[in-house]
């Protein structure tokens, strides 16, 4: 069972993932998995990540409980290959950082130190998240696809 709907079903559907039925119960969906992909739960009982069989996740799911085990929201965040941030590296200083996750959350890019003042940081931050997604959108186009090289011949 997993939490996905929209968006999320198109991206995992192109990558092998199985929905079984519109049986839904309440938040969760029954699905069946492409061979070698597994849920994983990494906290409770519920699982919290869809992990490929390169054991690349795909996913997180987010599963909200209120005591007594009652489920009272859950999404799914389907990743991409690439992951945008940004840090502070100093009082006044933030930079934006590109990750592979495929490479073990590798730093692969990332942008020059910005300066601001202190009440421009989420500015900033912004700022560098953007700049990041540029240089993506400039040296991997079609990064934005969570299946963004991933198909089965890379996995091989």
């Amino acid at each position: 069972m997993a939490p996905m709907e929209g968006d999320d079903w198109a991206s995992l559907e192109s990558a092998g993932l199985i929905r079984l039925a519109d049986d839904w119960q309440r938040w969760l969906r029954p699905v069946a998995l492409p061979p070698g992909w597994a849920l994983v739960s990494e906290r409770d009982y519920y699982p919290s990540s869809l992990v490929d069989n390169c054991g690349r996740m795909r996913a997180s799911l987010h599963i909200h409980r209120i005591v007594g085990g009652k489920i009272v929201g859950a999404w799914t965040e389907v990743l991409g290959r690439y992951a945008v941030d940004a840090s502070h590296v100093g009082d006044y200083e933030v930079v934006g950082r590109v990750y592979d996750r495929d490479q073990n959350r590798a730093l692969i890019y990332q942008t020059p130190i910005l300066h601001r003042r202190e009440y421009q940081a989420r500015e900033a931050e912004a700022d560098c998240k953007s700049a990041a997604r540029a240089w993506l959108d400039e040296n991997f186009v079609g990064w934005r696809s969570p299946n963004f090289g991933r198909d089965a011949a890379a996995a091989a």
